[in-house]
């Protein structure tokens, strides 16, 4: 069995959908996740703005967490859609990571390279076409030349969540 992914749950809402997403057995089984390796809530960490002179508040504890979601050679990231884009908390993320391009965090740009990355989204609706949702994480993936595996899309409705959309990106 391979190894469970790093799973970052990019959510303000603490008992929301994103987290009931997660929670659920067929995600569980279908991302191949164990109780042993709790999700990463980006909400429960304080991640300042990217500032080009990476002149932080002490509090900032983003490169803490960097090294959390690096511990697996697999990236979860699960989003809500909001407005036809993913989570401002996962955008604080990913545009924080632009840090690793400057000493002393460079080495981990490298190793952030090693790894692969997953990304799922859900809201209430299909995507009816809405395959700009995942163009961030493409670009992310190519500036860092990280292999991007796949996107799922989940639709909360009467009979539970649904896959709506499914696609292998390698």
């Amino acid at each position: 069995m391979p190894d469970p992914p790093s799973v970052v749950l990019a959510s303000l809402q603490t008992s929301g959908n994103t987290t009931a997403l997660y929670q659920t057995a067929g995600f569980q089984q279908r991302f191949n996740l164990t109780p042993d390796v709790p999700p990463i809530l980006l909400r429960s960490s304080v991640i300042h703005p990217y500032r080009y002179d990476q002149q932080y508040p002490s509090d900032d504890q983003f490169l803490d967490l960097l090294c959390q979601v690096l511990t697996r050679n697999e990236i979860l990231f699960l989003t809500p859609v909001y407005f036809g884009n993913h989570s401002s908390l996962l955008q604080l993320f990913l545009e924080r990571c632009c840090d690793l391009d400057e000493a002393p965090q460079a080495h981990l740009r490298a190793v952030l390279a090693t790894k692969s990355i997953a990304l799922v989204t859900h809201a209430h609706t299909g995507l009816s076409g809405e395959r700009a949702l995942r163009k961030p994480t493409e670009a992310f993936c190519a500036y860092f030349g990280i292999q991007h595996l796949s996107w799922t899309h989940y639709v909360l409705n009467r009979q539970g969540w649904t896959v709506d959309h499914d696609e292998r990106c390698v």
